[in-house]
């Protein structure tokens, strides 16, 4: 037959991870799945005892309810047998392959091989099954050679689960050329399981393009495709962002006479929640509902209600969690994520440690992610008592609190210049097992220094590298700024020189860290000779560095340089913000450049910036002493009674 010689030249393939295959089970190619497939043995009277094990084996693994150590166990009682069937042995073989557990499937068809036990066409689909789902294609494809040498009927199943384990490595192109030689040489007439596999695989690896020209074959091949199908194709379309082809195609499946499921109606209706695009998705919605035989599932609901919150269409968001109570249909745990994150972010903490509460009274438990989440909210708006209890709740709830929970709890502390307390929370951590990470011991470095207390900070910098945290550019950069904000700056370039000798690549975030306070404090030169050396490191300044560099100009008087690195930076695409543009022109006023001031005093009114009232003030005065155009003076004054 022709099928094995091109599944023997795609085992062969160069094409990775395939590798070079023979069709026998080698023991070489298995690595640690190492075994041979024996003969049969000798007939022998099965006993009483192993009957009424087999018929066990087969209540239990109908039940559903198996354990995997369930199936082990009696996996193992029954190849103690002289003469055990192979039926039962195939059926704890596959709950294992459903539950998962490929390794332990794989293990023990080792034993089926020990005991010269004869495996059937059933056995080995399964073990190939368990090889692909590991990415192990090549032993796949070995095992597909001892079908063949051992006379044995393929299947579909088999076909199947090695065409997927191809796709599921990314040699869809291998998997492609198999089914092509399936479609031409007709030994086994593809039908729609194993086309959905192939197409799936290709949706899944973005290869779009061969996923419609293979769709496109099938109905030529008079194959009719199903929803699964074309729900794999809309859900590829969503994926790499082709929206509005997936709507089409959408309305195009109808055609071919397939009833869109809740899978497709789902996956669109996601897909343009997350654009934003809430009136069709609505529509949409809608139209499901009133399909025959459909209903809006959780999944759905949840697309619609995440589309509302990221709107902040709050009234919409919540009828829609309103309305699945009313069907009888519970929110599920990403119902409530959803709407809970959303309420985090736009600072509704309140509402979100109510919501949390419901959430709990309805039976469904958060997990300590949430948690983190509303600790953050608290110590955002320096409720640090509320957060505590955040904290505590977490361990009420029968959780552990995370690095990140300890973390934000810190972070907290330390934002409130509450350091004694954050130095509890970290001592705390520690205590409990908790092992502190870069950002651990970053947000307490730079805490300790904005309080003043930088010979501490430099104790905990070196106490993090003696318990095995090597200083990322967060933690460096902490340590310098702080050095920095005290008037440390020979101790801040000995650690900058340090960090660049143990190659760590200095950003542009470091730099601008010690540009602004040696210009906040005076040293021009040396900032100066810093700015100067960026472009030799290959580092682009933006609007951070030119802001700073400008003001410490304009302190120091040097207005023309300033001006001419305000140029310059417009240049560059970085845009002056309002700050700037007020310390240029408080610069060019100090100087009694009235035009440029007030050209400037324009620009930020063009950029709807609101110039502060004292430069208002200034502008006035100048043009009034100067005798300028009375519209030109009228326009500051109408500024001053807008802003008042």
């Amino acid at each position: 037959m022709a099928l094995p010689n091109k599944i023997s030249s795609l085992a062969y393939s160069s094409s990775p991870p395939l590798q070079r295959v023979t069709t026998a089970v080698s023991a070489a190619c298995f690595d640690r799945y190492s075994f041979s497939i024996s003969p049969t043995k000798r007939f022998q009277r099965r006993e009483p005892e192993l009957i009424s094990l087999e018929n066990l084996v087969g209540s239990r693994c109908k039940s559903g309810t198996l354990r995997i150590d369930e199936a082990v166990y009696l996996f193992n009682r029954i190849i103690q047998f002289r003469s055990p069937s192979i039926h039962p042995l195939n059926q704890l073989l596959k709950t294992m392959l459903k539950m998962k557990h490929h390794c332990t499937a794989i293990s023990s068809f080792k034993l089926i091989d020990c005991k010269e036990i004869k495996p059937d066409i059933f056995t080995l689909s399964i073990l190939i099954n368990c090889f692909c789902n590991i990415g192990r294609v090549d032993l796949g494809f070995s095992i597909l050679g001892s079908i063949f040498k051992r006379g044995l009927e393929l299947d579909h199943v088999v076909l199947c689960s090695l065409l997927k384990g191809l796709c599921k490595v990314g040699n869809c192109i291998a998997a492609l050329e198999l089914l092509k030689d399936m479609e031409i040489k007709g030994s086994h007439k593809p039908g729609p399981v194993i086309y959905s596999t192939v197409i799936d695989g290709l949706c899944k690896n973005k290869e779009l393009d061969k996923a419609f020209k293979l769709f496109k074959d099938m109905i030529h091949n008079n194959t009719l495709p199903d929803v699964v199908i074309c729900n794999s194709l809309i859900h590829g379309l969503c994926n790499v962002g082709m929206l509005e082809e997936a709507v089409s195609f959408f309305a195009e499946i109808k055609n071919l006479g397939i009833s869109p499921n809740v899978v497709t109606f789902g996956t669109v209706v996601d897909a343009l929640s997350k654009e934003g695009r809430m009136a069709e998705a609505l529509g949409l919605f809608e139209l499901m509902s009133q399909s025959e035989g459909l209903q809006p599932d959780t999944r759905t609901y949840n697309s619609l209600i995440y589309g509302y919150c990221h709107l902040r269409a709050w009234k919409e968001a919540l009828k829609l969690f309103d309305e699945m109570w009313g069907r009888k249909m519970s929110p599920n745990s990403a119902t409530f994520s959803i709407i809970f994150i959303a309420l985090c972010k736009e600072g509704m903490v309140n509402k979100a440690h109510y919501l949390l509460e419901v959430m709990i009274q309805n039976g469904v438990e958060p997990d300590v992610s949430m948690y983190n989440r509303l600790m953050d909210g608290y110590c955002l708006q320096g409720k640090m008592e509320e957060a505590v209890k955040a904290f505590d709740s977490v361990v009420r709830s029968g959780n552990e609190p995370n690095v990140f929970s300890y973390n934000i709890l810190i972070n907290g502390y330390c934002k409130a210049r509450r350091l004694d307390d954050a130095n509890r929370v970290f001592g705390c951590m520690c205590s409990k097992g908790v092992i502190p990470d870069a950002v651990t011991y970053s947000t307490l470095i730079q805490g300790l220094c904005k309080v003043g207390r930088v010979t501490d900070a430099e104790v905990l910098f070196n106490e993090m590298q003696t318990y095995g945290q090597i200083p990322d550019l967060f933690a460096y950069g902490a340590l310098i700024g702080g050095l920095c904000y005290n008037k440390h700056f020979n101790e801040a370039m000995t650690l900058f020189h340090e960090l660049e000798t143990n190659g760590l690549m200095v950003d542009i975030v470091i730099y601008n860290i010690i540009i602004k306070y040696m210009c906040k404090y005076g040293y021009l030169k040396a900032a100066k000779k810093l700015f100067s050396s960026l472009s030799v490191k290959g580092l682009q300044p933006n609007s951070k560095t030119y802001s700073s560099m400008i003001n410490g100009l304009v302190k120091k008087g040097l207005v023309n340089e300033a001006e001419s690195l305000l140029i310059e930076m417009e240049k560059n695409g970085c845009t002056p913000n309002e700050i700037t543009l007020s310390v240029m022109i408080q610069g060019f006023l100090h100087k009694n450049d009235v035009h440029k001031a007030l050209r400037l005093f324009n620009l930020m009114i063009e950029r709807n910036f609101s110039p502060n009232a004292m430069t208002i003030s200034k502008i006035m005065r100048l043009l009034a002493a100067s005798g300028s155009d009375s519209k030109l003076k009228k326009l500051p004054h109408e500024l001053l009674q807008r802003n008042a």
